[in-house]
């Protein structure tokens, strides 16, 4: 079993803030572990622990931005790989092969 210092001390952490009483959270938390990527959830939980966030609805949200930066392209740069959009010009003139008989 690997060990992942990290997600013993947030559990700990969470244990202490719901006095013990956190088996709901605790189910709910390896839910989410065993949903997403390693890497975007141990992130997420560092920057939980960092800020003593313990909302595990809050801790997914997070966990899904660190996904959705790793596979997609966000921001201003995705703008850079899109093929450029055809100006009006092109476009009539795209009509205007087009049509068989202008007539």
């Amino acid at each position: 079993m690997v060990n992942l210092p990290v997600l013993d001390a947030y559990v700990t952490a969470l244990i202490k803030h719901l006095n013990g009483r956190g088996t709901r959270a605790l189910n709910r938390l390896l839910q989410i572990k065993r949903t997403y990527p390693a890497q975007p959830f141990l992130a997420a939980l560092e920057q939980a622990l960092k800020y003593g966030l313990f909302d595990l609805t809050r801790l997914e949200s997070m966990v899904l931005r660190h996904v959705a930066g790793d596979f997609f392209a966000l921001g201003e740069s995705s703008h850079d790989n899109l093929p450029n959009e055809p100006d009006d010009k092109d476009d009539e003139q795209t009509k205007n092969d087009s049509d068989p008989d202008p007539a």
